[in-house]
């Protein structure tokens, strides 16, 4: 649990084992859940390098909560869920890449800053997810199941030679920049999705 007010992701001082608890319980590794939720008060927690999350909430219902940083990537192995006025300025990359199950992406329509990178598993979508439009979302491996939630950002990529499935059922997907549909073929199952790309309308 994330304590102490605004600072370094990876300073040990910021993060409890207990809501609200004292700090110095390190900074959470892979295997590990980060809960951000403030009691009060704005909160800008800074990325300055890689880190790894079993699984990332976070809640700014009483306050603004910022997450800011040039660089690292933020992979998380499990759901990722955002709630509440969260202000996502970091801009390195967020890796996804759930373990055994199905994973949870819960975003609720708040614009990130980052690249999304989908690496294995299997994710549900609960909610719109929202990307900068020039940020892409890239899937390399895995399968992601949209639920009609809306997909918008920059581009879309498939990557790799692993096995990968993106299933849009009735989503809308909203781009900003051209794409290729050719590196879809056999990924996509469409369904009654729409994909609409703003630089062509």
């Amino acid at each position: 649990y994330w304590v102490g007010g605004s600072g370094d992701w990876a300073d040990a001082s910021h993060w409890s084992i207990a809501p609200d608890g004292p700090g110095g319980a390190g900074a959470p590794r892979a295997g590990q859940s980060a809960v951000i939720a403030p009691a009060a008060g704005d909160v800008t927690i800074g990325i300055h390098g890689d880190q790894a999350v079993a699984a990332l909430r976070m809640e700014a219902d009483h306050g603004t909560v910022t997450l800011e940083g040039d660089r690292g990537r933020l992979r998380v192995e499990g759901d990722l869920s955002l709630h509440g006025s969260v202000d996502w300025r970091f801009t390195g990359t967020v890796e996804l890449s759930p373990g055994e199950g199905i994973a949870e992406l819960d975003l609720r329509g708040i614009p990130l800053a980052s690249d999304v990178v989908f690496t294995g598993g299997v994710w549900s979508i609960k909610s719109d997810v929202v990307l900068h439009d020039d940020r892409t979302i890239e899937l390399h491996a895995g399968t992601v199941v949209t639920n009609g939630n809306m997909l918008r950002a920059g581009t879309l990529l498939f990557t790799g030679r692993q096995a990968k499935r993106l299933m849009a059922g009735g989503s809308v997907v909203v781009l900003a920049q051209a794409f290729d549909p050719g590196g879809a073929r056999n990924v996509v199952d469409a369904g009654v999705s729409r994909l609409i790309v703003s630089d062509q309308a």
